[in-house]
């Protein structure tokens, strides 16, 4: 079920918002370790979790998509958006595409031997892309005024619900 906060500019999907940031942070969280478990030569269980990170990263690729072509807009016409964090997302969503477009380069390589050594520099690329969406969300929905602004939740309660600091739930 999907809970639309009201806003004075119309409704606004704040908790899908959260909703599927805490998906992928808990995905990504989680692929380093599933991956680095893969056995040399494992090929069904590589190809398994190959299929499941492209379908991962094609969300995230729509997902910053639509962040920068609708949502960014939105929230500077509400609020003059802080210049420093603007430009910090912008940095890390960058970030994550070359991230994520190095793994893509990789991918079919580990799929069809499931080579130690191809894994190992998964796992650090995707421990990096982990960590680095982390800090992204840790900025923005604590330390951002925009994020009780949509959907009215004090950035504490964040925390105490584990949106974020790479809480697996």
């Amino acid at each position: 079920m999907t809970v639309t906060a009201i806003h004075p500019d119309g409704p606004s999907m704040a908790s899908d918002m959260v909703l599927v940031h805490k998906v992928f942070r808990r995905e990504l969280g989680m692929l380093p370790t599933l991956v680095a478990a893969v056995r040399p030569a494992q090929t069904n269980r590589a190809a398994l979790l190959a299929g499941h990170y492209q379908a991962l990263a094609t969300a995230l690729r729509h997902h910053h998509d639509a962040e920068r072509d609708l949502l960014w807009q939105r929230l500077a016409e509400r609020s003059p958006l802080d210049p420093a964090l603007q430009y910090r997302m912008r940095t890390w969503h960058r970030r994550h595409d070359e991230l994520i477009d190095e793994l893509d380069g990789m991918l079919d390589l580990w799929v069809a031997a499931a080579d130690a050594d191809v894994r190992d520099l998964l796992v650090d690329i995707l421990s990096e892309l982990a960590a680095a969406d982390v800090d992204m969300l840790t900025i923005v929905l604590v330390g951002s005024s925009r994020t009780r602004r949509i959907d009215g939740t004090p950035p504490r309660l964040y925390a105490r619900r584990g949106y974020f600091a790479g809480a697996h739930r």
